[in-house]
Protein backbone atom coordinates (compact mmCIF):
# COMPACT_ATOMS: atom_id res chain seq x y z
CA UNK A 1 0.00 0.00 0.00
CA UNK A 2 1.29 3.30 -0.83
CA UNK A 3 1.56 6.50 1.46
CA UNK A 4 -1.42 7.99 -0.65
CA UNK A 5 -3.49 5.08 0.39
CA UNK A 6 -2.51 5.43 3.90
CA UNK A 7 -2.80 9.09 4.37
CA UNK A 8 -6.52 8.49 2.63
CA UNK A 9 -7.73 6.01 4.93
CA UNK A 10 -6.00 7.73 8.59
CA UNK A 11 -8.07 11.27 7.15
CA UNK A 12 -11.06 9.08 6.66
CA UNK A 13 -10.59 7.34 9.85
CA UNK A 14 -10.22 10.98 11.82
CA UNK A 15 -13.37 12.00 9.96
CA UNK A 16 -15.46 9.12 11.11
CA UNK A 17 -14.32 9.51 14.84
CA UNK A 18 -14.76 13.19 14.60
CA UNK A 19 -18.58 13.31 12.64
CA UNK A 20 -20.13 10.02 14.68
CA UNK A 21 -20.49 11.37 18.01
CA UNK A 22 -21.98 14.59 16.33
CA UNK A 23 -24.20 12.61 14.40
CA UNK A 24 -25.32 10.45 17.54
CA UNK A 25 -26.10 13.58 19.18
CA UNK A 26 -28.55 15.09 17.11
CA UNK A 27 -30.10 11.48 16.70
CA UNK A 28 -30.33 11.55 20.53
CA UNK A 29 -31.97 15.38 20.37
CA UNK A 30 -34.44 14.57 18.42
CA UNK A 31 -35.83 11.42 19.97
CA UNK A 32 -35.87 13.28 23.09
CA UNK A 33 -38.38 15.87 21.83
CA UNK A 34 -41.03 13.24 20.97
CA UNK A 35 -44.01 12.47 23.22
CA UNK A 36 -45.83 9.17 23.13
CA UNK A 37 -49.11 8.43 25.27
CA UNK A 38 -48.94 6.06 27.90
CA UNK A 39 -49.99 2.18 27.16
CA UNK A 40 -52.24 0.57 29.18
CA UNK A 41 -51.01 -3.07 28.77
CA UNK A 42 -52.42 -5.89 30.80
CA UNK A 43 -50.98 -9.36 29.97
CA UNK A 44 -53.37 -12.52 29.03
CA UNK A 45 -54.24 -15.08 31.78
CA UNK A 46 -52.45 -18.26 31.24
CA UNK A 47 -53.42 -21.63 32.11
CA UNK A 48 -50.61 -24.03 33.82
CA UNK A 49 -50.27 -27.43 33.95
CA UNK A 50 -47.86 -29.95 35.27
CA UNK A 51 -47.09 -32.82 33.15
CA UNK A 52 -46.64 -36.62 35.53
CA UNK A 53 -43.28 -36.28 34.41
CA UNK A 54 -42.31 -32.61 35.56
CA UNK A 55 -42.46 -30.78 32.22
CA UNK A 56 -44.12 -27.64 32.63
CA UNK A 57 -47.08 -26.45 29.92
CA UNK A 58 -48.49 -22.25 29.90
CA UNK A 59 -51.57 -22.37 27.26
CA UNK A 60 -52.78 -19.41 26.12
CA UNK A 61 -56.64 -19.95 24.56
CA UNK A 62 -56.96 -17.40 21.60
CA UNK A 63 -60.03 -18.08 19.39
CA UNK A 64 -59.52 -15.12 16.86
CA UNK A 65 -58.41 -17.51 13.92
CA UNK A 66 -58.98 -21.42 13.51
CA UNK A 67 -55.67 -22.32 14.17
CA UNK A 68 -53.80 -24.32 16.75
CA UNK A 69 -50.32 -23.45 17.21
CA UNK A 70 -47.80 -25.05 19.79
CA UNK A 71 -44.54 -24.02 20.82
CA UNK A 72 -42.22 -26.10 23.15
CA UNK A 73 -38.90 -25.31 25.00
CA UNK A 74 -37.20 -28.54 25.80
CA UNK A 75 -33.54 -27.60 28.33
CA UNK A 76 -31.32 -29.22 26.48
CA UNK A 77 -28.96 -28.22 23.33
CA UNK A 78 -25.36 -28.83 21.86
CA UNK A 79 -23.71 -27.79 24.54
CA UNK A 80 -24.30 -30.82 25.99
CA UNK A 81 -22.98 -32.73 23.22
CA UNK A 82 -20.06 -35.34 24.28
CA UNK A 83 -16.91 -34.09 22.92
CA UNK A 84 -16.50 -36.74 20.11
CA UNK A 85 -20.09 -36.47 18.76
CA UNK A 86 -20.14 -32.66 18.22
CA UNK A 87 -23.45 -32.03 15.94
CA UNK A 88 -25.76 -34.83 17.86
CA UNK A 89 -27.80 -32.90 19.22
CA UNK A 90 -28.50 -30.58 16.08
CA UNK A 91 -28.84 -34.03 14.26
CA UNK A 92 -31.53 -35.26 16.86
CA UNK A 93 -33.94 -32.05 16.27
CA UNK A 94 -33.30 -32.78 11.96
CA UNK A 95 -34.29 -36.36 12.48
CA UNK A 96 -37.34 -35.54 14.99
CA UNK A 97 -38.53 -33.32 11.85
CA UNK A 98 -37.36 -35.19 9.19
CA UNK A 99 -37.79 -38.56 10.17
CA UNK A 100 -41.24 -39.73 9.98
CA UNK A 101 -43.49 -41.55 12.57
CA UNK A 102 -43.81 -44.34 13.94
CA UNK A 103 -47.14 -44.59 11.36
CA UNK A 104 -46.36 -42.47 8.57
CA UNK A 105 -42.94 -42.38 6.04
CA UNK A 106 -41.24 -38.79 5.84
CA UNK A 107 -42.51 -38.47 2.66
CA UNK A 108 -46.31 -39.13 3.45
CA UNK A 109 -46.05 -37.01 6.63
CA UNK A 110 -44.83 -34.15 4.61
CA UNK A 111 -47.57 -34.93 1.85
CA UNK A 112 -50.13 -34.76 4.99
CA UNK A 113 -49.17 -31.41 6.69
CA UNK A 114 -48.87 -29.85 2.98
CA UNK A 115 -52.11 -31.30 2.31
CA UNK A 116 -53.94 -29.49 5.86
CA UNK A 117 -51.46 -26.47 5.21
CA UNK A 118 -49.87 -27.48 8.91
CA UNK A 119 -46.32 -27.50 9.84
CA UNK A 120 -44.14 -29.26 12.59
CA UNK A 121 -40.81 -27.74 13.21
CA UNK A 122 -37.61 -28.54 15.41
CA UNK A 123 -34.45 -26.87 15.78
CA UNK A 124 -31.56 -26.78 18.23
CA UNK A 125 -29.25 -24.28 20.25
CA UNK A 126 -27.28 -24.21 22.46
CA UNK A 127 -29.13 -24.54 25.69
CA UNK A 128 -32.29 -25.37 24.46
CA UNK A 129 -34.82 -27.07 22.15
CA UNK A 130 -37.93 -26.15 19.97
CA UNK A 131 -40.47 -28.18 18.80
CA UNK A 132 -43.67 -26.42 16.99
CA UNK A 133 -46.90 -27.60 15.69
CA UNK A 134 -49.47 -25.57 13.87
CA UNK A 135 -52.66 -26.64 12.26
CA UNK A 136 -55.62 -25.52 11.75
CA UNK A 137 -58.24 -26.43 14.65
CA UNK A 138 -60.42 -29.19 12.55
CA UNK A 139 -57.35 -31.00 11.52
CA UNK A 140 -56.14 -31.58 15.35
CA UNK A 141 -57.30 -34.93 15.58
Amino acid sequence: MNLRHTLTRLALGLATLTLAPLAAAAEVAVLEGLEYPEIDFTPPKTQRETLSNGMKLYMLPDDELPVFAMLAYVSTGDIHDPADKVGLAGLTASIMRTGGTVSREPDELNDTLEFIAGSVESSMSTEFATIGLSVMQKDID
